[in-house]
């Protein structure tokens, strides 16, 4: 049992390892393109192709509610989530 706990240990450890090597490399590549994406924006919302990432989308938060919207995980970051769930008391959307 003790060589078990001591292999979840290790595996816990390679994937913080893993996790912080791919936000570092996240962080440079970001930092390292957003300058020549951002040139000129319009502060609207875009899209980027990062790669051997993927596409991110940049977006600028308008508004933070005091109450929290209760979404199902599947719609957790995703954009215009008052499409689906509307809005709260003050008319101002979730995201």
């Amino acid at each position: 049992m003790r060589n078990s706990l001591e292999q979840v240990r290790e595996a816990i450890h390679t994937v913080r390892g893993a996790h912080l090597q791919a936000s570092s490399y996240l962080y440079r590549e970001l930092t390292a393109a957003l300058p020549r994406l951002l040139a000129g924006s319009r502060r609207e919302a875009m899209s980027v192709e990062v790669e051997g990432v993927g596409r991110l989308s940049i977006v600028e938060v308008q508004f933070i509610d005091r109450q929290p919207i209760l979404v199902p995980e599947k719609d957790v970051n995703r954009r215009r989530i008052e499409e689906t769930y509307g809005t709260h008391d003050s008319g101002a959307p979730g995201i």
